[in-house]
């Protein structure tokens, strides 16, 4: 991503929000969780060039020697950096030859191995970055592939199929169709169905010259996440999150008392802004125009983003509006009972969550330039 298309988008759009470092946290039979001010670790990119960078990095973990692993798009390769922040390695590059990414898109954690998912195809690595195997993910029907997927140490992947949207609409319009969800063992051969629930509300976009579609923007986006004994679900129509065993059948639901918000005009422009970074100003201008007719969610979407921790914890991100520069992490224990909840920059997106830290990337909205950060935490005493 050149720093001149970063530049290009908040130009177009005449926006700016501020990153803002994490605080801490909320109170539990008077005990914190806790998340300190400042990052332990920060590297990547400055507006200058002049760091050693993680470029667009899209995923990153700890390595064993207390390092950072990271999938970076900019360069096609995956990084490896000290525990300060130092780049010490790196495997990959632009191509469709050995050891090169024709796509690389991004990179997860699934216990001893690093899953890179690079052009339809997931490519599995160990921690030291030598390739070991590659696979489709595949779902249980002829034509399911995976659209989004998550994946737990042992392996075990959770995923739900893209929308194909065979039979669009005559005229632009929000659809939202039927989608199967599974689990998959770590050669992507599928283990079992959860079912056949709500895919991701889309913008079916229809005119003379273009028929296709995309997510909708501030619309609801179901959110997964997979743990040692439980996957979880949840749908995006209200604050529930439903609980599945890893042999398919549905224990339960995961409910907070949380009413869907309305989507203000903020709210929409911060999404441009947003959408914008990385684009070239031809594609922000044909954007532009797309989002002149484009029908927003009247409602934000309850959260975000979920993972769950080293601990079996599962975090869920509230979704934030424009006005919040810092969003809520809500913590529940495997047995969906609220443990309490911790406050991080809103443009910070946790990747992993260790005993003692929290690892993730935060994109400054004004440049486009992503950073590392891991935050030390501190947990409640048993």
């Amino acid at each position: 991503m050149s720093r001149l298309l970063r530049r290009s988008a908040a130009v177009l759009l005449g926006l700016a929000t501020s990153a803002c470092s994490t605080t801490s946290a909320d109170v539990r039979d008077g005990q914190r969780w806790t998340v300190a001010d400042r990052p332990s670790v920060d590297f990547g990119d400055d507006i200058n060039g002049e760091a050693e960078s993680a470029g667009d990095a899209n995923g990153v973990t700890r390595s064993p020697d207390g390092g950072f692993i990271v999938a970076d798009r900019q360069s096609s390769s995956i990084r490896f950096f000290s525990a300060n922040g130092t780049l010490t390695n790196s495997v990959g590059r632009q191509g469709r030859g050995p050891g090169e990414f024709a796509r690389l898109s991004h990179l997860m954690r699934c216990g001893d191995s690093l899953f890179v998912f690079d052009s339809g195809n997931y490519g599995v690595y160990s921690l030291g970055g030598v390739r070991h195997r590659q696979f489709t993910l595949k779902g249980p029907g002829p034509t399911d592939r995976a659209y989004r997927t998550a994946c737990n140490t042992n392996g075990v992947l959770l995923s739900y199929a893209w929308d194909l949207l065979k039979d669009l609409p005559h005229r632009s319009q929000v659809m939202r169709t039927t989608v199967a969800y599974w689990l998959s063992n770590s050669d992507g051969h599928p283990i079992t169905i959860l079912g056949r629930l709500p895919s991701s509300e889309r913008w079916a976009s229809i005119t003379n010259t273009v028929s296709g579609s995309s997510p909708l923007p501030l619309g609801r986006q179901p959110v997964i996440a997979v743990g040692s004994t439980q996957a979880y679900v949840g749908l995006a129509d209200s604050f529930a999150i439903d609980v599945f065993s890893l042999d398919g059948r549905r224990t339960g639901t995961i409910r907070r008392d949380a009413p869907l918000r309305p989507t203000t005009a903020e709210d929409i422009e911060h999404f441009k802004l947003v959408d914008s970074l990385g684009r070239s100003v031809a594609d922000n201008m044909q954007k532009v125009e797309e989002w002149k007719t484009m029908q927003f969610s009247s409602t934000l979407p309850p959260y975000a983003a979920m993972i769950v921790d080293v601990a079996d914890h599962l975090w869920v991100k509230i979704f934030p509006d424009s006005k919040e520069v810092r969003a809520t992490w809500v913590i529940f224990a495997a047995d969906g009972s609220e443990q309490g909840t911790i406050e991080l920059s809103r443009d910070f997106q946790i990747n992993e969550v260790g005993v003692d830290y929290v690892l993730g990337i935060e994109t400054d909205t004004q440049t486009g330039i992503k950073r590392v950060k891991s935050f030390p935490l501190t947990r409640p005493k048993p």
